[in-house]
């Protein structure tokens, strides 16, 4: 192990910058690695602002469903996480991202965990809720740039994928007694999510 040049912590494989370091550096001096970490950086915001646009989304169609909604996960009952513990590599950012999205409360006083994705092309599979995904008593609402669907977890785990040429729909979910008021709020807030991810 030799020590960092810049900050004298211990490098691995003779490497002569700590990783920190070496990231600096490289940002400083290399034009290229610069742009595509800034590259990366846009991404990354642009695909959390559109998971959090179908979960206001959601959140809102639940709650004029008249459903009781409450936000649900560390990251938002802990907000001041930062970026890094969204990193898939991490095992603390998997425990958060395996966190349900939302606590809505039913018609009849239950409790239920809804997990909200998007997916642009309307494909999510089981697999990527993690390997010690915690919560397959709930339900899982995707939506996609044309579409939302629904279906409980332990549906999920057994058909392994959802796929946009088989509808699942929202009021379907067994024991969640949708009434035709709902449906019309459902189908309303399919044109909503048409007209907002279209561009997206």
């Amino acid at each position: 192990m030799n020590k960092c040049i810049d900050c004298g912590e211990l490098t691995l494989n003779g490497h002569p910058r700590y990783h920190d370091c070496w990231y600096d550096y490289q940002i400083e001096h290399d034009a290229e690695f610069g742009k595509q970490e800034f590259l990366k950086e846009v991404n990354f915001n642009y695909q959390l602002l559109k998971g959090k646009i179908a979960e206001l989304i959601i959140e809102r169609l639940l709650i004029l469903c008249d459903f009781e909604v409450h936000k649900f996960g560390m990251e938002n009952s802990l907000p001041m996480f930062p970026d890094s513990l969204y990193d898939p590599k991490s095992k603390i950012g998997q425990e958060i991202r395996s966190m349900p999205d939302f606590v809505v409360i039913d018609h009849k006083e239950r409790v239920n965990y809804f997990e909200i994705k998007y997916r642009r092309d309307g494909i999510f599979k089981y697999e990527s809720l993690g390997q010690d995904y915690k919560y397959t008593n709930g339900y899982l609402i995707l939506v996609s740039k044309n579409n939302v669907q629904a279906i409980a977890v332990r549906e999920l785990e057994k058909i392994k994928v959802i796929n946009p040429h088989v509808t699942y729909e929202l009021w379907d979910l067994e024991g969640f007694d949708f009434d035709e008021v709902d449906i019309d709020v459902i189908n309303s807030f399919k044109k909503i999510v048409k007209n907002v991810f279209s561009e997206l």
